[in-house]
């Protein structure tokens, strides 16, 4: 298994979100044909959703074709902290992994890449991927991210979570086109959140096998639970906020919504 790490800050809600991208096979190669399909040079540029798109609209269909190879190919883990944690982020992340990795059976021998500036020095993360006993894992800290391009796709993950979180504590208000081959009206106007969830819902990292029953509805039914496959939140955290990301992100309905 092949599994990134980048993060979203976001300083004036005080929060932090992480994403641990799980991927089966090497996305390097597809994401380097996307960048430069849409003439980017790939050793020099890469995808990150800070850009701002009015003036760089080429990367938007960069973005587009990421988050459909992210639905067909990856899924994800949450990782949410408080700002105020920043420099633990790394070691909180960790722990999440660990969580991730057992809830979910992933067996051990993966390769993991965590983009720049996680951690304060290789030797403190790599004692503590021993001290928790993840070392059967092969860690690769410190990663340009224009190198080791699926952690672009972590960087995308952390956005689109930051981006459903502002809108859950009323921080963002925007309404968005849902566009063609969405099943609606291409002018249909939707929540951006909704948007963004709408289009990474099947990749939460979430409970397998779940039952379905005659007797409950299709709500019921096609409701996964994401925590704690998926979703980690740091023990110092706020409570009502840790009780907003539960509320955002710790169940997904995977049902039709058309």
């Amino acid at each position: 298994m092949y599994i990134y790490f980048d993060e979203s800050k976001y300083s004036k809600e005080n929060f932090i979100f992480g994403s641990f991208v799980f991927c089966h096979e090497n996305p390097d190669g597809f994401i380097t044909k996307i960048l430069e399909t849409h003439g980017f040079n790939s050793d020099i540029s890469e995808f990150k959703s800070s850009v701002h798109f009015g003036l760089n609209p080429k990367m938007l269909g960069v973005r587009d074709e990421l988050k459909n190879y992210f639905h067909d190919n990856c899924h994800f883990g949450i990782v949410f902290l408080e700002h105020d944690e920043l420099e633990n982020l790394g070691f909180i992340a960790l722990r999440a992994l660990k969580q991730f990795l057992n809830e979910n059976i992933i067996s051990n021998n993966n390769q993991i890449f965590f983009d720049e500036g996680i951690f304060r020095t290789i030797v403190s993360a790599t004692s503590f991927v021993r001290e928790i006993g993840l070392e059967q894992n092969q860690f690769y800290f410190e990663q340009d991210s224009k190198q080791i391009k699926g952690i672009q796709l972590a960087d995308l993950s952390s956005h689109c979570l930051t981006t459903m979180l502002r809108e859950s504590l009323g921080d963002l208000n925007k309404q968005v086109k849902c566009g063609e081959n969405s099943g609606y009206d291409p002018d249909t106007e939707f929540e951006i959140g909704f948007d963004v969830w709408a289009s990474i819902r099947y990749s939460f990292l979430r409970e397998p096998d779940k039952k379905h029953f005659e007797s409950e509805s299709i709500e019921a039914n096609f409701t996964y639970n994401v925590e704690p496959f998926g979703l980690f939140i740091s023990e110092n955290c706020n409570n009502l906020l840790a009780e907003k990301v539960r509320e955002t992100f710790g169940k997904v309905y995977l049902g039709c919504i058309h």
